[in-house]
């Protein structure tokens, strides 16, 4: 393992060589011309003597030896190993100027330290790295205030910008025929300026891979309307991109994270995630989206999570959000999917204190949280009574039930039969095809295996009874109120969780579930 240096700030404070000079082995020397942007070099004398009247020819490659007189260097930019032994004062020495280049260099398990006053800029497309390098890449942004080598974790911090201007595109990619992960941290991504587009493409190869972004910023600075963020632009290969407590800047309203086809974007642990004041119209495109601990409450009134028109279509988006915190004027589509596997679930995200709003929208209908018609002594956060409203259109069916998340029990009865119950009101007598819970339990002795029952019919031809009749109270009602339950029997054989799923299969239909269970 090898580490490697990147710093703007360090590299502009090498000397540049000097003609007819005496060097003595060990002094760092960088080109006295003006090298062109991705050529430039750190040298070390490692032959003493005079040099020549005139800058040298130098060779650019890793580790190549350079001769001007008699004295002699060699290539080491962005090399650890030299980076600081000059002088009684340890410091970065030889750090490389631009991460595409060091990237280039990398072998697998190497990493690279990026000051956190490194400042890159350029007004070409960038690519990192430029080149097919089939090794992980570790990005650290770190300060270099320490004189330790390597950097130790109290170092590790925010404030490295990697930037292009005008029309130029941010590709950030692995090679081209190897399955790669990178982790970049505490790194700000800037991309585009003026009104000419210009975005940031995550993983714009063909190859699967994983990338790990955490404490890093991604800005589109450009003003203009085609301008996105994709996160698996190649779309060829399933590909997973992570945001951990990462923000992203937007310069118009008309810009959108895009985590494009075969990809899965996760985003987590972000306080503020959208900064600047230009908020989108719509934040994600398509894709599998999963938000974890996001705060998305600066999308307001007239803007959406998800594109609505994507929900339409087969290149809609499946957005998983659980424990977010929103806007409570965001759009959330209610309607309009029109493909299977396009949906929305929002577990416990609320724009209030509220600890039990959930939400989720499927091809078959909708499932809200309900605080009117619930059933007493029912379901609770220990504030607020709630049940689960199941709503489904006509697309419901056997084949394609509504139906909300597990209810979760943990179980420590093992080896004897227990019967699983689920209160549910609605307007009208509900049978075993319409309606049903699913059991999922641990009941494979020695084995962590588990047994699905469910009290629906065996078979699709098999005649249905109407569910169980119930009489426990419920605190409001629908109209023509029909109190049921929907019981299941399972006999655990190992202590462990059981998982609880009502399926509603009937069409145009409203019905309301109490998620608090009972086993006996």
């Amino acid at each position: 393992m090898a580490d490697w240096y990147v710093s703007s700030v360090a590299y502009a404070a090498i000397a540049p060589w000097a003609a007819s000079t005496a060097y003595t082995v060990g002094m760092i020397v960088r080109q006295l011309a003006t090298p062109a942007v991705g050529s430039e070099r750190a040298w070390r004398c490692t032959t003493a003597g005079t040099t020549a009247a005139t800058e040298p020819t130098w060779t650019l490659g890793e580790g190549t030896t350079t001769t001007s007189g008699t004295a002699v260097f060699t290539e080491v930019t962005g090399n650890g190993t030299w980076m600081g032994t000059q002088g009684s004062t340890a410091t970065w020495l030889c750090p490389g100027p631009r991460l595409d280049r060091i990237m280039r260099w990398g072998a697998a398990a190497d990493r690279i330290f990026v000051s956190s006053d490194h400042a890159e800029t350029q007004s070409t497309a960038m690519t990192l790295p430029g080149a097919a390098n089939d090794v992980p890449y570790i990005i650290i942004c770190v300060s270099r205030t320490s004189t330790n080598f390597p950097p130790t974790a109290a170092q590790v911090t925010t404030g490295a910008t990697v930037t292009t201007t005008g029309a130029s595109n941010i590709a950030i990619q692995g090679p081209a025929t190897t399955y790669n992960n990178q982790l970049w941290q505490g790194i700000s991504f800037v991309c585009g300026t003026g009104a000419t587009a210009a975005s940031i493409n995550i993983s714009s190869d063909t190859v699967g891979r994983n990338y790990l972004f955490k404490n890093c910023t991604f800005r589109l600075a450009t003003t203009a309307a085609g301008s996105v963020i994709k996160t698996n632009a190649g779309e060829a290969w399933p590909n997973e991109t992570v945001w951990d407590n990462c923000t992203v800047q937007f310069g118009a309203v008309d810009q959108k994270i895009d985590p494009c086809n075969y990809g899965c974007f996760i985003w987590q642990n972000t306080a503020s995630a959208l900064a600047g004041a230009i908020f989108p119209t719509i934040l994600f495109t398509r894709g599998v989206v999963i938000l974890r601990g996001v705060d998305l409450s600066a999308l307001g009134s007239g803007k959406s999570i998800i594109d609505v028109a994507n929900a339409a279509s087969a290149n809609g988006p499946c957005l998983v959000a659980r424990n977010c915190r929103l806007n409570a004027s965001v759009t959330i589509p209610t309607d309009g999917f029109s493909y299977i596997g396009n949906d929305i679930e929002l577990h416990n995200c609320d724009s209030g204190d509220t600890g039990y709003k959930s939400t989720f929208q499927r091809f078959s209908g909708i499932v809200t949280t309900e605080t009117t018609i619930i059933r007493s002594n029912g379901a609770s956060n220990g504030v607020q009574a709630y049940s689960y409203k199941y709503v489904s259109n006509a697309n419901a069916g056997h084949l394609l039930p509504l139906f909300a998340a597990p209810i979760y029990l943990w179980n420590t009865v093992i080896g004897s039969a227990q019967t699983l119950r689920v209160e549910i009101i609605s307007s009208g007598t509900l049978n075993e095809a319409d309606i049903w819970v699913e059991v999922e339990s641990l009941s494979t002795s020695g084995f962590p295996q588990s047994v699905i029952a469910n009290d629906g019919p065996a078979t699709p031809i098999t005649a249905t009874t109407a569910q169980t009749t119930s009489s426990t109270t419920w605190a409001a009602s629908p109209a023509t109120p029909v109190k049921q339950a929907l019981t299941v029997s399972f006999t655990a054989q190992e202590v462990g969780l059981v998982a609880a799923t009502v399926y509603l299969a009937k069409a145009s239909t409203t019905v309301y579930v109490d998620p608090l269970v009972t086993v006996t």
